[in-house]
């Protein structure tokens, strides 16, 4: 390892994708007008090539989401989008669809989303030889499983490090399908699992009662990063493309410092873009949009990974109700809260519920509202009134380029070098007739001008001055000849910056992987790829209407060990809930993985 690995940012939009790459991101992916996995995130092609264009000096790459499943009606306008983001500079196409892999494509470099099913070496190995350069892996891997696709494949493998977590397979869930007709292979999930149900045994005798039975915490895996990187992850991804600017850039600017501290220590220093970030802000991951943290599958299996009595983000928690009288309450706590703050509390019907602090006198906190909250209970701040205005602060973040100036002289022309911390390196020159300066102190002067970088992506770290006399130059002409010459060195870095290529087509096929009914292939190219004879494909559970009856679900989380009433082995299935349907868990103790049936008995709407 001689880089520290990539950090991978989401980019709802143009907006989104500047303040990441202002925090520190060494890339972006961002969802193209059509096919991504978030319908809710769709760019148009200008204003990722406006993205592209900010990123690019910073040698910051940009990768389009196109994750969809694709029907064959789809297939062309697919092709044509990634053709048009290719000609804008994109980097990568991150796919769900394998009929990619029989398309007429530009060399664009293809990712293997994690909708792919990226869990296993045998599928990786398949999916490289067709020309697959890096692979999101599944995020329930723990780092045995990582390493063990990382001895047996070449590609770079990415992993997610933070944020909301799939309860289900990627791409092997139907949940929302089943129930809404809202289908999370074509980018409109429902998110069920964050719903409430209740679980009982098969007898009837009731386990849990309207809990958040599937609602996984955010993930965060920042004490894990060197861990990580040492199994063979290339890539640390955040996930968000939904999230605000205020998720996006204290979540990056955390992971930054953490990156540059962690492999820092190590002696690895260098990184896949350029420029150092300044924060005027103390990033904090718990100041921000999150549902309590897990570090999921990483390091073992371990409860605590569900949020069972809220989906929603509770914050950071403050402390616990030491007294209360109406409106106005007390508590026990370091930290003390500011009037304009959001706080949460349980209530004792278990349900989250929130108010603001209108006013803070001495100790007394005065609330909007302090129905429900009694003494004992426990506080939690979901909005920082005082975080969010230090995050929408001017300069909250800054990303520079350091770079040296040389001025020197021939003849009567004026000669102003730049040279980049990675050694790119611009010139320009321009004739002068100055006046003889009285005293050598005009070159601190011309020094200071020059230092002078303003709103450029570089900061002048020195000037050196090597004239063959002491003149005297008007400021506005100093002040042209730094533009051009920083200019220029941008239109070097950006020719410079290195494009992606797609991966080799191994010149033996390797066969794939038997064909299953979660394994959506919807379209003629996805057919041709399976070898498959005829036309059927009615078996796909992603082109059934009617899905009673069906697994809609896979995962390596249990419920039975959450609840801690697994039995090891033979372990008998739960019902499972809500006001319309009723589910069966199904346990397959020798895979450790749990199933979710929809019941054959229910109305579906």
């Amino acid at each position: 390892m001689n880089r520290i690995p990539e950090l991978l940012a989401p980019a709802r939009n143009y907006e989104t994708g500047v303040v990441a790459v202002n925090a520190g991101a060494d890339a972006l992916y961002i969802g193209p007008p059509a096919f991504g996995a978030r319908k809710g995130a769709g760019n148009s092609i200008r204003d990722i090539a406006r993205l592209i264009a900010y990123a690019r000096p910073y040698h910051v790459k940009v990768y389009a989401t196109l994750n969809t499943l694709l029907h064959d009606d789809e297939l062309e306008k697919a092709r044509e989008l990634i053709l048009a983001l290719y000609n804008e500079g994109t980097d990568a196409v991150i796919f769900q669809d394998l009929s990619l892999l029989k398309m007429d494509l530009p060399p664009i470099a293809l990712f293997a989303s994690t909708q792919c099913h990226n869990h296993n070496a045998a599928r990786i190995q398949w999916l490289e030889s067709m020309g697959v350069s890096r692979f999101i892996l599944a995020r329930e891997l723990d780092t045995d499983r990582i390493k063990e696709i990382r001895r047996k494949t070449r590609a770079e493998l990415e992993f997610f490090i933070h944020g909301a977590l799939c309860v289900g397979y990627s791409g092997r869930c139907y949940f929302s399908k089943a129930i809404t007709g809202r289908s999370g292979n074509r980018g409109e999930c429902a998110q069920p699992c964050r719903n409430y149900y209740s679980l009982t045994d098969e007898n009837g005798k009731q386990i849990a009662r309207n809990k958040h039975l599937l609602s996984l915490r955010d993930l965060n895996l920042s004490q894990r990063l060197y861990e990580l990187s040492e199994a063979g992850i290339s890539s640390f991804k955040i996930e968000g493309r939904l999230k605000d600017i205020h998720y996006v850039k204290n979540t990056v600017a955390w992971y930054r410092q953490q990156c540059d501290r962690i492999f820092g220590e190590k002696g690895i220093t260098a990184r896949y873009s350029s420029g150092k970030t300044t924060c005027s802000f103390e990033p904090d991951p718990e100041k921000v949009f999150n549902r309590g943290f897990t570090e999921y599958f990483i390091g073992g299996r371990k409860k605590g990974n569900i949020s069972f009595d809220t989906q929603k983000s509770t914050g950071k928690q403050l402390g616990k109700v030491i007294a209360v009288s109406g409106e106005i309450i007390r508590i026990d706590s370091k930290t003390m809260p500011r009037a304009g703050d959001g706080i949460c509390f349980f209530g004792k019907d278990g349900r989250l519920a929130g108010t603001r602090i209108e006013k803070i006198n001495g100790k007394n906190i005065i609330l909007a509202s302090g129905k429900g909250i009694e003494e004992g209970t426990l506080i939690y701040r979901n909005y920082d009134a005082q975080f969010a205005k230090e995050l929408d602060a001017a300069g909250a973040c800054v990303r520079k380029i350091r770079v040296s100036l040389i001025l020197s002289q021939r003849n009567r022309q004026l000669i102003l070098s730049a040279i980049d911390a990675d050694g790119h390196s611009a010139s320009v020159a321009e004739d002068f007739s100055a006046a003889e300066a009285k005293d050598a102190g005009q070159n601190q002067i011309i020094r200071k001008q020059l230092s002078k970088s303003g709103n450029t992506i570089f900061e002048v770290a020195s000037v050196a001055i090597h004239l063959d006399g002491n003149y005297f130059f008007r400021t506005s002409f100093l002040n042209e000849l730094r533009r051009k010459c920083l200019d220029k060195l941008i239109e070097t870095r950006i020719q410079s910056a290195p494009r992606l290529q797609r991966g080799a087509v191994a010149s033996l096929s390797i066969s794939p992987p038997p064909v299953a009914a979660d394994e959506n292939i919807i379209n003629k190219l996805s057919k041709e790829l399976y070898r498959i004879a005829g036309n059927d494909f009615s078996e796909q559970l992603e082109l059934k209407a009617d899905l009673k009856g069906e697994i809609i679900l896979r995962t390596r989380f249990c419920l039975r060990y959450e609840q801690g009433i697994c039995p090891g082995k033979n372990a008998a299935p739960l019902l499972m809930k809500d006001n319309a349907h009723t589910f069966r868990i199904e346990f397959d103790c020798e895979r450790c993985e749990m199933s979710i049936r929809l019941m054959d008995t229910d109305r579906v709407q």
